[in-house]
């Protein structure tokens, strides 16, 4: 059960990175970017397309790092079996 666990984790994991890495050349830029980077030389307009990925890197992590704690506790915190007494009826 738990590799199963893992490799639906794997599987999620390895989608997502898939599906940021593709849409990297979406992240382009953005319109006050773009307005400002119109008149640009081609080097600073590759470092500030540069700039907005890496800006745009860490709220992917976090976001990503939800859904899979959501995933995770779905059901709820697991509660450990309550302890068994010994049994000294002789």
């Amino acid at each position: 059960m738990i590799n199963r666990m893992r490799a639906r984790l794997g599987r999620f994991l390895l989608l997502g990175i898939l599906g940021s890495v593709l849409s990297a050349p979406l992240w382009g830029q953005c319109a006050m970017c773009k307005a400002s980077a119109q008149y640009q030389r081609g080097e600073t307009i590759n470092a500030i397309n540069k700039g907005i990925i890496v800006l745009g890197i860490p709220p992917l992590a976090i976001a990503v790092g939800i859904v899979c704690l959501t995933y995770r506790y779905r059901n709820g915190p697991v509660s450990p079996d309550p302890p068994t007494t010994p049994d000294i009826s002789a």
